[in-house]
């Protein structure tokens, strides 16, 4: 299953009506809809970190392409570790 397309983003809540709290929230709204993507997160780290996956995940992806083209060295073990990330965040098994 695909993850929910568009870039995400962290705040206090999706529609910026709470100014000082303690929790966040990961929302996006590619479609002009906010929507959920995790909220009541705790640590405003794990939010952004929450928020930037799939700007991560693309990039692994576009990494993984060129360790996959480069014929002189071997990634062997950088490529297992990128291929079994890109699967995990797509949900699939390695």
């Amino acid at each position: 299953m695909p993850h929910t397309p568009g870039k995400w983003d962290c705040a206090c809540d999706m529609y910026g009506k709470v100014q000082h709290s303690r929790k966040a929230c990961v929302y996006t709204d590619h479609t002009g809809i906010p929507q959920m993507i995790a909220q009541r997160i705790t640590n405003w780290d794990d939010a952004a970190l929450i928020a930037a996956a799939p700007d991560l995940l693309a990039a692994c992806e576009a990494a993984l392409k060129v360790l996959e083209r480069d014929l002189f060295d071997d990634y062997s073990d950088v490529e297992t570790i990128m291929r079994a990330a890109i699967n995990a965040a797509k949900g699939e098994s390695s």
